[in-house]
């Protein structure tokens, strides 16, 4: 089931100044104005930003801020995979530890995709609406951090489809059986362990999860599932890791 791996893209950053005229500004709006003819990219941004609906319900009227928009493009699946490259892989490996830190402190989260990007990793989530900002990071980071000390193993394990199905089907994890339907041909699917997280995904990662020690997330943005603007708006949290933390 291996692709030729697709080289990370650095995102272009579009710094547009928002006036907050009214309380509540979708993100498409604040894209189109600033991107025109770009689609929606994620927008990342310092105030509080739901996973679904207006940028701020709290801003004040008239008040002005800047918002950066990273016009990353959006990997399908398997499209950051198969690589060998020693760092794009522990990048890859930390998006799934961030993943199965976010599921423990959120069990209501939904998953959608991890890839490695230029010089990090991100992974976008479905709260279920509630409101996740660069506040949260430090105690997800925290659990990262545990996940990492206890040293899971990364196992690699192919299954029936129907397993697979029934696997994600039981973890309510919607999105993963989007793309098990769209995206995974034959009666096969690959899938990683990490402890109790498990990831459609077909590798390769990480012996074991002590094997990440140098990583920290860096902001929050917002995406639409799948790059596109008619699916939902999801959350993406972006980190950085590095084979030390020197680098």
């Amino acid at each position: 089931m291996s692709e030729p791996a697709v080289a990370p893209r650095k995102p272009h950053r579009i710094t547009t100044k928002i006036d907050w005229w009214r309380a509540a500004v979708q993100a498409a709006a604040v894209s189109s104005s600033a991107s025109p003819g770009k689609g929606t990219p994620a927008l990342s941004t310092r105030i509080p930003m739901p996973a679904n609906g207006p940028l701020s319900t709290s801003t004040r009227e008239g008040q002005s801020t800047r918002v950066h928009i990273l016009d990353d493009p959006m990997p399908d699946y398997g499209e950051h995979e198969a690589t060998d490259d020693p760092l794009q892989v522990l990048r890859h490996s930390t998006a799934h530890l961030l993943a199965a830190a976010v599921v423990e402190l959120h069990p209501e989260a939904k998953y959608g995709i991890g890839p490695a990007v230029q010089d990090g990793f991100y992974y976008d989530f479905d709260f279920g609406g509630k409101s996740i900002s660069e506040a949260d990071l430090p105690a997800i980071e925290s659990r990262m951090r545990r996940l990492a000390q206890a040293d899971i193993p990364f196992v690699h394990e192919v299954l029936p489809r129907k397993q697979a199905i029934e696997e994600f089907a039981k973890r309510d994890q919607i999105y993963k059986l989007e793309l098990i339907h769209d995206k995974v041909e034959g009666d096969e699917v690959s899938v990683y362990r990490t402890g109790e997280f498990l990831d459609l995904c077909r590798g390769p990662h990480v012996r074991s999860t002590k094997d990440l020690k140098a990583f920290k997330l860096m902001r929050v943005a917002g995406a639409y599932w799948r790059g596109d603007e008619k699916k939902p708006q999801l959350t993406r949290i972006y980190g950085t890791a590095w084979q030390t933390q020197r680098e």
